[in-house]
């Protein structure tokens, strides 16, 4: 009896205890949710965001110390977690989507948060870009177009696709252990693989909580599982997220010919903002002249902007020409003979100056008329902010006698280890006129370039003529004349001021 007693009496007191902390999880609210919540409803079911953590896979870890910590920081940032939201809006139906149909735990459409705060323009110093944050190597390897018009790093299609494939095969390679897969994208997958071994030749458990991993790749994943923890339960985090459709937005239009970004955006009467973002892949003022001819557009957009399209004829979509520098060209000389002007073909390429070089590339439109209309634009600015960004750029590079891998990476700006990635080589032994390729910012022959270009203020002395100023510094009289906004026949006064630009 007394037995029973006993029993009963714990039996009140864990009841009352029970009882006592359900009231302190509904009255209390959490230390970090000290934010006043926003009005209407983010998770009716029409909602992106309902849907997608519906279908959320990942073993929930919201009270791990680690993810505990991440979500508190996020909390502290709310205004981040709002940013990348709203970045989102355009693309995040079509990442989901298509995370879906690679049977892909949901959680990865929320990746491109952490990796590029979902900003298409997003580009690290390592030389990663788009959404996914794809190196040039790895989308070269996975077919990535990357030419002077495009990068399909920035493209939402190709790069998703890329890094979608990519986490596939991590997946695979990790039989399932999605935590260590998202964990090697972030770091490299033989990184994770080393710390796995390395716990289990020391009878260790080998999940990622158990693997010393850098202090960047330790956060990245507790990261990604907080996002969703907090997006899983906004309430409880009294946050409200904007609201996104669970629906299609987007169209890909085939417009059949080379177009310039400005008029398209005009055809689909949306902004140039809201075109470049949705067609980030471009690199300049014009989609490719040799194609693909597709452009992606709102899809409430799609039928104004075909029949916009087709009431305008092919040769005013404008015509751009890719124009390599040759010896002698200076700027005013290639306008007039493009019919345009100086000033359009310095706004087009950002040139800040003067100056050109042998082989460089410009874009010279073949329009000039209207296009004086759209490039001063007051969207312009904005166009060029974004377009200004590095490229890649892959140099091919044929090995020189007495050349290693340590020099060739110094001459170019990176280290040997990515030759190695790019080049799959198995060692650092190379051979006479092997070919290498390397990727390098797009602008690394003209820093190379302008590097050995040196600026001298010329004071004309007695006996000076412009031929004998050009044989001495080893310029054109051209080049000379040009620089100094001089015509042919200007006379030279004693102590005039004159630039020249001098190759040391």
């Amino acid at each position: 009896m007394m037995n029973k007693n006993k029993r009963d009496s714990n039996k009140l007191w864990l009841s009352l205890i029970a009882l006592a902390f359900m009231t302190l999880f509904i009255f209390t609210k959490p230390a970090f949710a000290n934010f006043e919540l926003e009005s209407g409803n983010n998770y009716s079911y029409g909602s992106l965001w309902y849907t997608l953590s519906d279908n959320f896979r990942l073993n929930d870890q919201c009270t791990n110390p680690d993810v505990y910590r991440q979500i508190n920081w996020l909390m502290a940032h709310r205004s981040f977690i709002i940013g990348v939201a709203n970045n989102a809006k355009p693309y995040l139906y079509y990442v989901y989507s298509q995370v879906v149909s690679h049977n892909l735990p949901a959680e990865i459409a929320l990746m491109p948060m952490i990796e590029s705060a979902y900003n298409p323009f997003a580009y690290s110093k390592q030389g990663a870009a788009g959404l996914w944050q794809l190196m040039p190597g790895t989308g070269s390897s996975f077919g990535i177009k990357q030419n002077w018009w495009y990068d399909g790093r920035r493209d939402i299609s190709a790069s998703t696709k890329v890094a979608l494939n990519l986490l596939v095969d991590l997946g695979e390679n990790f039989h399932g252990h999605w935590l260590l897969a998202i964990a090697s994208y972030d770091s490299g997958e033989g990184l994770v693989d080393r710390a796995v071994n390395y716990n289990r030749r020391h009878h260790r458990p080998t999940n990622f909580w158990s693997l010393s991993l850098p202090t960047e790749t330790a956060n990245y994943v507790p990261r990604l599982l907080a996002l969703a923890c907090i997006i899983k339960s906004p309430e409880y985090y009294n946050l409200h997220l904007p609201y996104i459709a669970d629906a299609p937005n987007l169209e890909k239009v085939n417009v059949g010919s080379q177009i310039d970004l400005a008029l398209a955006a005009h055809l689909a009467h949306i902004s140039l903002k809201e075109l470049v973002f949705l067609n980030p892949s471009y690199n300049h003022w014009a989609t490719n002249p040799t194609g693909a001819h597709f452009l992606i557009v709102p899809r409430n957009k799609a039928r104004t902007f075909m029949a916009n399209l087709r009431r305008l004829p092919k040769h005013d979509r404008v015509t751009w020409h890719r124009y390599h520098v040759r010896h002698g060209d200076t700027l005013g000389a290639i306008a007039k003979r493009y019919h345009t002007a100086v000033k359009i073909i310095k706004g087009i390429n950002h040139l800040h100056h003067d100056m050109l070089h042998l082989h460089q590339i410009l874009l010279i439109p073949l329009n000039t008329r209207r296009m004086k209309k759209l490039l001063f634009a007051a969207e312009a600015p904005y166009f060029n902010k974004y377009h200004r960004l590095p490229g890649p750029q892959k140099i091919i590079h044929h090995v020189r006698r007495h050349e290693d891998l340590n020099l060739i990476a110094k001459e170019y700006g990176v280290s040997a280890a990515k030759i190695r990635y790019w080049n799959h080589l198995h060692s650092s032994l190379l051979t006479t006129h092997q070919k290498l390729i390397i990727w390098s910012p797009i602008t690394y022959r003209e820093h190379k370039y302008y590097k050995r270009i040196k600026k001298i203020n010329y004071h004309v002395k007695k006996g000076d003529s412009l031929w004998k100023i050009a044989h001495r510094y080893h310029v054109s009289i051209h080049e000379l004349l040009h620089w100094n906004k001089l015509k042919k026949d200007s006379p030279l006064h004693l102590k005039q001021h004159l630039i020249i630009y001098k190759k040391t």
